[in-house]
């Protein structure tokens, strides 16, 4: 089935926080040979999140692995995480749809 991955970032500036990460999404839809669909949200608590659904548990591997090895995708995170704070307040919530 589906996975639907929730992304969850306390963010220190949450406004520089959202930019960045929409340009993400746009890059992503653009330039990722493992398209999938993904969505900016503010939490209720302030925390940036990020929704990302993916068609399958393999195309979301190699959707991963492609945002490890792109250059372009490095350069934005560390921008997230400059925004942000350290990745290490990052969360993710893996949803297996059925």
């Amino acid at each position: 089935g589906q996975i639907v991955i929730v992304y969850y970032w306390p963010c220190a500036d949450a406004d520089s926080g959202m930019s960045v990460l929409k340009e993400m999404i746009a890059y992503e839809r653009g330039a990722s040979p493992h398209p999938y669909s993904a969505a900016p949200a503010i939490h209720s608590d302030g925390a940036l999140v990020s929704v990302d659904v993916h068609s399958s548990a393999e195309s979301m591997d190699k959707a991963v692995a492609w945002q490890q090895s792109d250059a372009t995708w490095q350069a934005q995170f560390a921008e997230m995480e400059a925004a942000c704070g350290s990745a290490d307040d990052l969360s993710t919530n893996v949803l297996t749809m059925k």
